[in-house]
């Protein structure tokens, strides 16, 4: 049972081994209820949370092509997996759901490269993009 819906715990959203200040607290519950608990009943099993919020120190130390201002920097965004499926299955769930109204507009991200297989969404306007 989790601490933000019924699938979701706010330790799944630490990072580097810290907890998410306070302030961001709502919006990390509203992450959870409006995408993360509606895809993760639609897919039937657990979704993990790849990432969660992240410190600012962290998410200039990725490597990449990483957003500046990005949604996880606010708890707005998680990067997801569906154990037991391909990043592409779970890609095709969260578009489905956004299509049938079962989740609001939304950002999805398709990242299925070798190391970093997982599904971004985030709270902020409708779009999609894939980054191999």
């Amino acid at each position: 049972m989790g601490d933000l819906t019924k699938h979701f715990s706010l330790h799944e959203f630490a990072c580097d081994g810290q907890i998410p200040p306070k302030t961001f607290h709502p919006n990390i519950r509203a992450l959870c209820e409006r995408l993360l608990q509606p895809i993760r009943e639609a897919a039937g099993g657990p979704i993990k949370v790849v990432s969660g919020w992240r410190s600012k120190k962290h998410n200039d130390a990725l490597p990449g092509k990483v957003a500046e201002d990005s949604y996880h920097l606010y708890g707005w965004a998680a990067d997801i997996r569906w154990l037991g499926h391909k990043t592409e299955e779970l890609h095709a769930l969260v578009i489905r759901l956004r299509q049938e109204g079962k989740i609001p507009p939304c950002g999805i991200g398709l990242y299925p490269g070798r190391r970093n297989l997982f599904v971004h969404v985030d709270l902020g306007p409708s779009r999609d993009w894939t980054i191999e």
